[in-house]
């Protein structure tokens, strides 16, 4: 009989900290890997919080290296894309929920309701790493708009800043010292406020109500400006991806802010603003003279 040749992923990730990498091109061999007579595969329908517990449950080695997920052709077309593979660092179990959810949505479009159909397993050698494969995917995107911010290294706090038009006759400003509410006034919510670089950080509207939306970003603290970030907002739709944008280069100083957009909530249309500014769009709820204080 012919041998049979057992198939390795080699991964090796040099830091913890962005949680999460994409490989540039997929790795050799990982289509072949759904073949290999040495591992045990379990395929089921999960979200991505069901997702979370299937990556903690890998122990020892393979789970202290990390863990790889390759988006397959069938699921990353419903995504907009054709396939994808990226890899967990072990940090990403500690990180929580909120963290994970976000970081999905960065990397490979997943949102939190999405149901995945994934494939998973275990190698009769426990030292060799198997990939997570998501076959397919349901998507649910209840939502009207999300914003997702990323940024570099320093300034290490970048601020998500969303003001919304009167809802249920009050206005409301979703930030990290008020997160917002998906079920209740004001239909718009902050995931998570990341205070130590990269983000992703998402404000995600998920009712319309007539009027202007303003978005924008503060430098809260940390080296460099708002404009030597590299910040980046990506919009999302139920759709999909509808712009990409990249803080401009212009002249700033610290505590300045980047007014990025607003929305006809009426019409759902975007106006684009970038926009660096020493203020905001509209006034701070809290007034000016807390624009930074301690979180």
């Amino acid at each position: 009989a012919a041998s049979q040749q057992t198939i390795y992923i080699v991964m090796t990730l040099t830091e913890t900290t962005l949680l999460v990498y994409e490989y540039a091109t997929d790795p050799d061999h990982i289509g072949d890997l759904r073949d290999e007579q040495h591992i045990t595969w379990v395929c089921d329908s999960l979200n991505a919080e069901d997702l979370l517990a299937v990556i903690a449950s890998y122990e020892g080695w393979v789970q202290q290296i990390g863990k790889i997920l390759h988006v397959t052709e069938t699921a990353g077309e419903k995504l907009g894309y054709t396939t994808r593979t990226i890899a967990f660092a072990e940090d990403i179990v500690n990180a929580g929920l909120p963290l994970f959810v976000a970081l999905l949505g960065e990397a490979l479009g997943i949102f939190g309701d999405d149901i995945g159909y994934y494939c998973y397993g275990t190698h009769s050698d426990g030292r060799v790493i198997t990939p997570i494969y998501l076959m397919d995917i349901e998507l649910h995107r209840d939502f009207e708009l999300r914003l997702t911010l990323t940024w570099g290294q320093d300034p290490s706090d970048l601020d998500s800043h969303l003001w919304t038009p009167e809802i249920e006759g009050s206005t409301y400003h979703v930030y990290y010292a008020s997160q917002g509410s998906q079920e209740s006034a004001p239909y718009a919510e902050l995931d998570v406020d990341d205070v130590t670089s990269y983000g992703p950080e998402n404000i995600t509207i998920y009712q319309f109500f007539p009027g202007t939306y303003y978005y924008s970003v503060f430098h809260f603290s940390g080296a460099g400006t708002i404009a030597t970030s590299s910040a980046n907002v990506t919009v999302l739709g139920p759709e999909g991806e509808l712009h990409s944008l990249d803080v401009p280069p212009d002249s700033a100083e610290a505590n300045w802010w980047w007014n990025v957009l607003t929305v006809n909530g009426e019409t759902g249309d975007i106006t684009i603003v970038d926009e660096i500014s020493p203020n905001p769009p509209m006034p701070y709820l809290a007034g000016p003279q807390d624009w930074n204080r301690p979180k």
